[in-house]
């Protein structure tokens, strides 16, 4: 019944942990706009979890979501809507102070990066070949490019004759290549075991990562930084399911063996797969490495620097 439902939820106004990650999303919006679709994650993500909970005692999934929605709607307001805007407005107080504290002149800061965010096309210009407005930035590069970084950003760069300093903003191959196994992995897994694990890594990138195909002015790869973590994360999800994986013994005529104690199919006591697993991290911490000195503003050889931009679009 609903006290029985009610009864094991715990209040939706007492979630302390939700108020503080409000008070991080804010100050994250006021450094940087994008930090707003890491509100739009917690927001699915905690109706999500709300819903499972209630899924357990009410049975119906259309009740447990309806229910999940009436009683958590307030608290999800103040989490990731109020505190958000509370503390995102505290930021500017120094900058209405500058500005005699002129609400006007703020609203139209605000107006300003919204229209710079949503419509600006000052950074665009004609192809004269193709007749289709092209970023005139060096550095921009497309959404739908950035999980296999056809082009990094090249954030400056020093030539010292024979040498050079160059400081590249580029992501582990290993990590973002490896995205293009590890998120379908994700969605198989969420949709086979039902795992809120591999969904929640699932839905922080996407949710992080889609809506920057509807920006119509030009981005750049560093966009990315909000959901790397996660990528990092779907990748060692993935990793730890293959480092675990073992072989169905058969028997001598292609049969499934047996397990005596349980009765289920016998699987091997090695894992075989577990080489594979720690040579991707391996790899990865040796990319890493390798990639140190664009990473860092290292004086290096024109030789070696060649080696690292593996591809045209690098530098």
């Amino acid at each position: 019944g609903e006290e029985d439902v009610d009864a094991a939820v715990p209040s939706p106004l007492w979630r302390p942990w939700r108020y503080a990650a409000g008070l991080t999303f804010g100050a994250a919006v006021s450094v940087k706009w994008s930090g707003g679709l890491g509100m739009l994650v917690a927001i699915v993500i905690s109706l999500a979890w709300e819903t499972s909970r209630r899924l357990r005692v009410d049975g119906t999934r259309g009740g447990a979501f309806g229910r999940a929605l009436l009683q958590e709607s307030f608290s999800l307001l103040v989490a990731f809507v109020m505190i958000p805007v509370i503390v995102y407005v505290v930021t500017y107080l120094p900058w209405l102070h500058h500005f005699d504290w002129k609400v006007s002149e703020f609203l139209e800061q605000q107006i300003r990066v919204a229209r710079y965010h949503l419509f600006d096309l000052k950074t665009l210009a004609v192809d004269p070949e193709t007749g289709a407005l092209t970023p005139t930035h060096y550095g921009y590069s497309r959404p739908w490019t950035w999980l296999w970084m056809e082009r990094p950003l090249t954030l400056t760069w020093q030539d010292e004759g024979p040498a050079i300093r160059y400081l590249l903003a580029i992501g582990n191959p290993i990590v973002f290549w490896g995205s293009f196994w590890s998120l379908p992995y994700l969605a198989f897994v969420r949709w086979r075991k039902r795992d809120w694990v591999a969904g929640f890594f699932l839905t922080a990138v996407m949710l992080q990562y889609l809506p920057w195909l509807l920006v119509a002015r030009p981005q750049f790869f560093f966009y990315v930084a909000p959901f790397t973590p996660f990528l990092v994360l779907a990748l060692v999800y993935m990793l730890r399911d293959l480092s675990d994986a073992r072989l169905i013994v058969r028997e001598p005529g292609g049969v499934v063996a047996t397990d005596p104690e349980t009765g289920r199919p016998a699987v091997s006591v090695w894992h075989p797969y577990r080489p594979i697993a720690w040579g991707v991290v391996a790899t990865a911490l040796g990319l890493f490495i390798w990639f140190w000195p664009v990473l860092t503003w290292q004086l290096i050889s024109d030789e070696r620097f060649k080696l690292i931009v593996w591809f045209p679009g690098w530098q």
